[in-house]
């Protein structure tokens, strides 16, 4: 199937989910799902694929209408973006075809101009999609302030190639994919150095959801944005773990229960530094920050050469 005939049949797709309405989707099988998927891998669409996948991951939770309803929208406007590709400005058109499931090679990447500097491995996290698990690793710039991704991928039991180790301070040379809100990178050249840090994150909620919008409007389709919040004070009401900023608004987080005593253990009632990822729809703490230690939440699966 053609890429541009793929995209329109995502469109009418889409529009067939609303005229028959959310309760309707909601009660689709897993099987329905995975055939449309399938058709967007023969589409040449395997991002929007991997998408649609992870729909069952969450139709089951209490916010599903509300869930399927914002993925309807933004799939939407891909859709529709996409058929006046050409027309974008060329950032924006190499967004939408990684986001659609295009592949950059890293020899393209390795030649972008590179960011030296010191750089922190401050977060990681893993996952799994079929046969494929794949690892999230966040670098945190000490001067320039910036992110960046590191992925990986490997194939069931397999070892990643490299395994960062958070909280481990590199002098490296970082270099972008090309993208309008730049994310993901690679690490060209580095060496592990030994000295005491201190990174200053984002003051408040309200501070941090302002650079998320930011982020947003150069990349609706943004997926991940990541961020050091400063004292945060984790409370548990009700049994639900919140984060309260130093303004009092609070976030709720929907973590694993160990991950949940963890924080809160660490926290003890005090204001700390905690590093997470936002989705758009939660935020998902990784790494807390004490005076002398810096704390994954998740242990990753460790294997491959260390740094």
């Amino acid at each position: 199937m053609h890429q541009l005939a793929g995209i329109i049949e995502l469109e009418n797709w889409l529009q067939d989910l609303l005229q028959q309405g959310l309760a309707t989707a909601l009660t689709r099988p897993p099987a329905f799902w995975e055939e449309f998927a399938a058709r967007m891998v023969n589409a040449k669409l395997s991002g929007i694929a991997r998408r649609i996948r992870s729909f069952q991951n969450w139709l089951q939770s209490d916010n599903a209408h509300e869930r399927l309803l914002s993925e309807i929208g933004e799939l939407y406007l891909f859709a529709k973006a996409f058929q006046k590709l050409e027309t974008l400005p060329a950032d924006l058109q190499q967004e939408m075809l990684t986001t659609a499931g295009a592949t950059i090679k890293k020899e393209i990447v390795f030649k972008q101009e590179s960011i030296p500097g010191k750089w922190l491995v401050i977060g990681q996290s893993e996952g799994k999609e079929e046969d494929i698990r794949y690892r999230r690793t966040w670098l945190q710039g000490i001067t320039t302030h910036k992110t960046a991704l590191l992925l990986d991928f490997a194939w069931r039991f397999s070892p990643f190639e490299f395994n960062w180790k958070v909280g481990s301070l590199l002098q490296a040379e970082v270099a972008y994919y090309p993208a309008a809100y730049p994310q993901r990178a690679l690490v060209k050249d580095f060496v592990i150095i030994y000295e005491p840090i201190d990174l200053a994150g984002y003051a408040d909620w309200e501070v941090f959801f302002r650079q998320y919008a930011d982020a947003l409007a150069q990349n609706p389709w943004l997926l991940t944005f990541p961020g050091l919040l400063d004292g945060l004070t984790p409370v548990l009401p009700n049994e639900q773990l919140s984060l309260i900023d130093t303004n009092l608004a609070q976030l709720p987080i929907q973590t694993a229960e160990e991950i949940k005593w963890k924080i809160l253990a660490i926290g003890g009632g005090h204001p700390m530094q905690i590093f997470g990822e936002w989705n758009g729809k939660s935020f998902t703490p990784l790494t807390v920050f004490t005076q002398s230690r810096i704390i994954p939440l998740l242990v990753p699966f460790s294997n491959g050469q260390n740094a």
